[in-house]
């Protein structure tokens, strides 16, 4: 992702940092957000983040690629809510402000769902 906007100090690269061994199969971005599907079908984020954990809520949607990571624009994040609820990403596409989530679920029917989120749901909410 590249910074420049009112808050940067001028337009330079942000590597994101992946555990070891992480992949992504397919990486959709545009505007200020990266998606990606990693190898082992999880959904990651990187970039301007859009959904949040709700403070209590022990329902969580995601969790930083390292704990101990300094947040940061470039902070990938793991949604694990998706594969804890018998959901597999299968393909995302992503806006301007916006991500479109396709998923099938884990069963023998392959259900497929779609997901989308954007700017204007600041406070966590997708579906």
């Amino acid at each position: 992702m590249i910074g420049c906007g009112d808050g940067s100090a001028g337009p330079k690269w942000r590597k994101p940092i992946f555990p070891e061994g992480i992949y992504m199969k397919s990486i959709a971005s545009k505007g200020m957000s990266a998606y990606g599907i990693d190898q082992n079908d999880f959904l990651w984020e990187w970039g301007d983040h859009k959904v949040k954990n709700k403070d209590g809520d022990p329902e969580k949607l995601w969790e930083k690629a390292k704990p101990d990571a300094e947040e940061k624009r470039s902070t990938p994040y793991k949604f694990i809510w998706f594969q804890n609820t018998n959901r597999k990403p299968v393909f995302a596409a992503s806006g301007n402000s916006w991500c479109l989530l396709k998923t099938e679920t884990m069963d023998d029917n392959k259900t497929v769902e779609l997901f989308g989120w954007s700017d204007s749901a600041k406070d966590g909410r997708f579906g």
